[in-house]
């Protein structure tokens, strides 16, 4: 049972037969509130952006309340043109005429193989004789978002002042946010006023869902969405008219959002490790989000990683060539705990117990020192597995 739930959001999932395999899995899931919401919404920087993501920034942009969204996983909808972006359209439609409200109230979001048409006439007869039943239990959405997800993501947080937030996530490959993540849905029942909502929605996706990294590859359909039902004000008074109380909540869906990412990086397609780098008194956040990014992203280092060895030269060489600025004699590395090198000397460790310690640790845990100035950043990521090989040379065909 999922604790600290907002009251209003309904959640569901049917089996539509959508999915490359006959797996008899959720493959359209819903997300809808009893009432007209507030939303944040980013979205992927892919120029090869999928059909779902243009109609959803076309309906945010008009600043419209929203009742939630529809999915469909195995299709990505993507480069299917006019005929793919109809498509979507009319899913939302198909889909508010059974909750009763106009499609403009509906956001759509497609996961799954890229370049290829929907199975419309699956999804048309899915809608029509199996449209998801909704409840107050998130699970079946939950679950019905996941691809190769090995695991459901879910995180929550209830208010000193009674406000709750819950969210949910899919991501497992394709990774490497930027303004979003993979899918991710928040809902809170916090009155926010609409601009000071996406303000915050992208201070916080800036420092979770774009912190995280499995490999390299920012997906053509990235969305994320904060659902606010207003359902509760604070003090009596919307949410920007508390300052303290605007700062708990920012924190608490920090706290979700984190929790969330971290849960992505640690669920990466073969993964055997989690991998955080924390990069401290960097000069600017830019900075220290290049090097933490870069580290991260290096193939030779999340290999070391895989095969448990603490081969510190592959992040040196990652941090080189970051493009951020920082004396390399002034330096200091940790790893699970052990001193690396300490102001560019390197530390006189034992090799084969430190091997020996990542090969015990689920998070494996480095931080960075630069002592530049007083900007940090942290990354999450993973290994690099046989196993990652041979579930991407298998996804297509």
């Amino acid at each position: 049972m999922f604790s600290h739930l907002p009251a209003g959001f309904l959640w569901g999932a049917s089996t539509f037969g959508l999915r490359s395999s006959a797996s008899g899995k959720p493959d359209f899931s819903i997300l809808f509130s009893e009432k007209p919401c507030t939303v944040a919404f980013v979205s992927t920087t892919n120029r090869f952006c999928g059909e779902p993501v243009k109609l959803c920034r076309k309906r945010f942009a008009t600043g419209e309340k929203i009742r939630g969204v529809v999915v469909n996983v195995g299709i990505a909808n993507v480069n299917t043109g006019e005929e793919g972006y109809q498509n979507a359209e009319e899913i939302c439609a198909l889909s508010a005429q059974k909750l009763g409200i106009s499609p403009e109230e509906l956001f759509g979001a497609s996961t799954g193989v890229i370049g290829k048409p929907l199975p419309m006439d699956a999804i048309r007869t899915g809608i029509a004789e199996k449209f998801p039943s909704l409840s107050s239990d998130p699970k079946p959405f939950t679950e019905g978002i996941l691809t190769t997800d090995l695991v459901a993501k879910t995180a929550s947080k209830e208010l000193s002042n009674g406000i709750k937030i819950f969210g949910t996530c899919k991501g497992s490959g394709m990774i490497e946010p930027n303004m979003a993540t993979m899918l991710a849905f928040v809902v809170t029942d916090a009155a926010i006023e609409a601009t000071e909502l996406q303000k915050m929605w992208k201070r916080v996706v800036a420092k979770t869902f774009n912190a995280v990294s499995v490999d390299g590859d920012t997906s053509t359909s990235d969305m994320a969405f904060l659902f606010a039902s207003g359902e509760k004000s604070l003090l009596g008074s919307p949410l920007d008219k508390g300052e303290l109380e605007g700062v708990e909540f920012e924190s608490g869906l920090l706290e979700v959002c984190t929790s969330l990412a971290k849960q992505i990086a640690a669920d990466g397609e073969g993964t055997t490790k989690m991998l955080e780098t924390r990069v401290n008194g960097a000069k600017t956040e830019e900075d220290a989000k290049k090097i933490a990014k870069s580290v991260i992203n290096s193939n030779l280092w999340k290999c070391a990683l895989f095969g448990n060895d603490p081969n510190w030269g592959r992040i040196l060489c990652a941090m080189g060539y970051a493009g951020a600025e920082f004396d390399p004699q002034k330096v200091s590395l940790t790893l699970c705990e052990t001193p690396l090198m300490t102001h560019g000397k390197v530390e006189n460790f034992d090799a084969n117990a430190l091997s020996q310690k990542i090969s015990c640790c689920k998070e494996v845990v480095l931080e960075i020192f630069l002592y530049e100035g007083d900007a940090q950043f942290t990354a999450y990521g993973c290994d690099l597995s046989y196993k990652y090989v041979e579930i991407n040379a298998e996804y297509h065909t």
